[in-house]
């Protein structure tokens, strides 16, 4: 009885730890920076980061290039937050919004 306990408490223990490590970043506004060749990618105050596999998705929702974005361009996007202190979080999904 006490190993099955043990193994449920590392088990839970474990998938807290992914969830945790997994929790991506939300948010939006208007696009300040967009520079695809140094990944360089600015939403109002956030500080991000923009790679070529981040999916960009236009008003309908149809996937886009990121060529697309430009400065003062409405968007939310999904980022997932650095691993190491004072890492930029890399943009997973971004999304156009209509003004």
């Amino acid at each position: 009885m006490r190993k099955s306990m043990v193994w449920t408490a590392a088990a839970l223990a474990l998938v807290m730890a992914g969830s945790a490590l997994a929790e991506a970043l939300r948010g939006g506004g208007r696009i300040g920076e967009v520079n695809l060749a140094t990944g360089v990618f600015r939403v109002d105050t956030a500080q991000l980061r923009i790679e070529a596999r981040t999916r960009v998705f236009d008003y309908g929702g149809k996937p886009a290039s990121a060529s697309v974005l430009e400065p003062g361009m409405s968007v939310s996007y999904t980022a997932l937050p650095g691993t190491k202190p004072g890492e930029v979080p890399l943009v997973q999904e971004v999304r156009m919004v209509p003004n």
